[in-house]
């Protein structure tokens, strides 16, 4: 399952369309249980010898209790595996690696040490009115005080929650933003459309009330500690912009869907970017003097790439593993730097929503690994300027 691809194998990869398609170098080894039940991932960078850094990834799978945290090596080897809750999104600052539990309505937070991750406990969760509540999406940033992390909390009503955690593993409430109540009418009529047609599309029109009812969920979020900016996803609408060094500073859409991924054959030519519903995973990326923002665009299978100064579309991208096409990807993470030979400039970490064999057989699911070097060539970026 760990198979090892040359670098240069991208400049031999055809297009699917448009579209470039980059080789993944390594995949991991499949989560113990479920096959579309991976998630979120996140790296930690081993700072004395960047080649032992480690990548922890989630499970959502509910059944008997196997859901959890994989950690994997940098050649997709599972090292460990913490077993027993739903787990959807994780990140990792410092040391510091914590995951949303939607088993336990917590987080579960863990402790890094010489290569080694180890429960550290969990931190019971309750919104403004003192319910518990159902944690999603989740993305770190360094708090106030050195003891202290600010965990930003993404939530399937719109809805985006401000804790702070402490070294005791107690979580505070310090805000709320009700992202869903900046739609405007419009706006709003846009996202029921873009909800109908994919409910339909799936053939789940059963479902299409409680679509309705969720249309404003946010997931994937990032701090970029450069600038104290916060960027979350609303999955059918597009990407906000928050100045969390002012407090009154009003959220800004910067990034909005251009239509729904049914009829994208139908808009695609009118020199729009190929934004489309269902974004999910977020990072930042620093190279050349600039930030990036790299987003998984689920419901066509790609990858979307912005220069975040002035909020320019640079292009999309797919990842295949050898004949197995990276498909439906739900988190995301990225880290530039040395980590060793095979990633000389940092790597790419995304979920497989159909972990395909060699044999073409679909298996548990796990998580693809790219150079980010080979993104770099794809959109002509010198890092090294």
């Amino acid at each position: 399952m760990r198979t090892l691809f040359c670098m240069s194998c991208l400049l031999s990869m055809p297009l699917m369309g448009q579209v470039p398609l980059i080789e993944a170098q390594v995949e991991t080894d499949p989560i113990p249980a479920g096959f579309s039940d991976s998630d979120d991932a996140a790296i930690w960078r081993q700072p004395r010898n960047p080649e032992k850094s480690l990548i922890l990834g989630t499970s959502k799978y509910e059944e008997d209790g196997l859901g959890g945290l994989g950690v994997y090596d940098l050649e997709g080897r599972q090292l460990q595996f913490f077993a027993g809750s739903k787990l959807n999104s994780v990140d990792i600052i410092g040391n510091l690696a914590v995951a949303t539990n939607r088993s336990d309505m917590a987080l579960d937070i863990y402790r890094i040490s010489r290569g080694k991750v180890r429960f550290a406990g969990r931190a019971p969760l309750v919104d403004e009115k003192g319910d518990a509540f159902e944690p999603y999406g989740l993305c770190l940033a360094e708090g106030s005080d050195d003891a202290e992390v600010t965990v930003y909390l993404p939530t399937k009503s719109g809805i985006l929650y401000q804790y702070t955690l402490d070294e005791k593993n107690k979580v505070r409430l310090e805000s709320t933003r009700d992202l869903a109540a900046l739609i405007k009418p419009e706006q709003d009529e846009l996202i029921k459309s873009i909800v109908t047609k994919e409910t339909i599309a799936e053939g789940e029109e059963e479902e299409l009330e409680e679509n309705l009812g969720e249309r404003f969920i946010l997931e994937g979020c990032v701090f970029d500690s450069e600038t104290e900016k916060l960027y979350v996803g609303m999955e059918n609408f597009g990407i906000w912009e928050i100045d969390t060094e002012e407090s009154e500073a009003r959220p800004e859409l910067i990034i909005q869907v251009q239509g729904s991924w049914t009829d994208i054959k139908d808009w695609e030519s009118a020199d729009k970017p190929r934004v489309t519903d269902d974004i999910e995973g977020l990072d930042i990326l620093h190279a050349d003097g600039r930030s990036y923002l790299l987003f998984s665009s689920q419901g066509i299978s790609e990858f979307t790439l912005y220069a975040l100064d002035d909020v320019k579309w640079l292009g999309n991208f797919r990842i295949a593993f050898g004949s197995d096409a990276i498909t439906l990807t739900d988190g995301l993470t990225v880290k530039s730097g040395d980590f060793g030979s095979a990633y000389p400039e940092g790597l790419l970490v995304v979920h497989d929503d159909e972990n395909t064999a060699a044999d073409g057989s679909v298996v548990h699911g796990n998580y693809k690994v790219v150079s980010l070097a080979d993104m770099w060539d794809i959109f002509e970026i010198d890092t090294d300027e």
